[in-house]
């Protein structure tokens, strides 16, 4: 087995790979190469570098299996390692999956990804992201449940990129938006896909404490050095309708972190952020709240209790996310997740 490829390769279009075990292979379990195929209700587990690995898989339907424990040999997580590794792939629908304790990122789409759908996932206990969206553009991220996580979605130079009511309990950041130094010169890609962050949407979205290292919460960051330095309004379309939940208020001591074009602002609460930065003005602060959010959290059931405040005052679903989690679309939403598997220890 090559390092970056599976135990089992399928290098052809309209596969189908369901109720299988991949585990303890030396690299990944599963490479899919090829459009349309349908990977459902599958394990792969113990995988030396990878869960599942894939590339020009698209249409690629990834529905319902359980990546967990994968990267037993510790290959360099910057480079592919941890639960699933895709790239150049375009439409493709990440649903219903459970992917935990891998050491490196959950799920992570690289390389020119385009129209991806991200929803109704759990991604807990990874050693680094939980969700990464990599120098791609155009996605829904959302109603996913991300727990003690590094970072528990990551956006790293990418654009339009739609993230919404997700739940996201106990990470070290609980979204991140990075810009960085590469550009897309492919000249068949790069207009769809500059590898620039603009269009990203944060709404909806539940947020619940931090780790013992956490900073914040929310990052939007420029680490650029060399180069004119773009702002937080010129990488957001919104951040807004969010709601914030520290049961400690300095854990983290941020809400969020902003990149200016001269440096960095760090702010600290809800309405420090409304006058001072202009977001979340419909952003809701549960800080210090007595009562639970959860049905129960100790047990990794993370839906909302009927009396939580955060039900119903969200924004409405725009037609394409609302499309995407099957739910009517033009009412207030709930904050945080609106269907997530039960998130069970593996």
């Amino acid at each position: 087995t090559r390092i970056q490829n599976g135990a089992v390769r399928g290098n052809a279009a309209n596969l189908t790979f369901e109720n299988n075990t991949f585990a303890w292979n030396a690299a990944a379990g599963l490479s899919v190469i090829g459009p349309d195929s349908v990977v459902r209700g599958n394990l792969s587990a113990y995988n030396g570098q990878l869960g599942i690995h894939g590339t020009r898989a698209d249409r690629l339907l990834l529905e319902a299996n359980v990546i967990v424990h994968n990267n037993q040999e510790r290959f360099n997580i910057l480079w592919e390692a941890g639960g699933l590794k895709i790239t150049g792939s375009r439409r493709m629908i990440w649903r219903e999956n459970v992917v935990a304790h891998n050491q490196g990122i959950g799920m992570w789409c690289d390389i020119s990804c385009f129209n991806t759908t991200i929803v109704r996932n759990v991604v807990r206990d990874n050693s680094d992201k939980g969700i990464n969206y990599e120098i791609s553009a155009n996605a829904i991220i959302a109603s996913n449940v991300a727990v003690n996580n590094g970072y528990g979605i990551n956006i790293n130079e990418s654009n339009n990129v739609s993230i919404y009511n997700n739940t996201l309990v106990r990470n070290g950041t609980g979204i991140r938006v990075h810009e960085g130094t590469r550009t897309n010169d492919n000249p068949q890609t790069q207009a769809q896909i500059p590898w620039d962050v603009s269009g990203i949407v944060i709404e909806n979205n539940l947020f619940v404490d931090g780790q013992q290292n956490s900073k914040e919460q929310v990052l939007v960051i420029d680490f650029r050095n060399n180069q004119a330095r773009k702002s937080a309004d010129q990488m957001l379309s919104s951040l807004n309708y969010n709601a914030y939940y520290r049961a400690d208020p300095t854990l983290p001591p941020a809400l969020v972190r902003l990149s200016t074009t001269i440096g960095e602002v760090e702010i600290d609460d809800l309405e420090t952020l409304r006058t001072t930065a202009g977001y979340e003005q419909q952003g809701v602060s549960l800080d210090a709240s007595a009562e639970p959010l959860f049905v129960d959290e100790a047990q990794g059931d993370f839906r909302l209790r009927a009396d939580t405040p955060v039900r119903g005052v969200g924004a409405p679903l725009p037609p394409a996310v609302a499309r995407a989690l099957g739910v009517t679309q033009g009412a207030p939403s709930d904050m945080g997740a609106l269907a997530a598997p039960q998130l069970e220890d593996s």
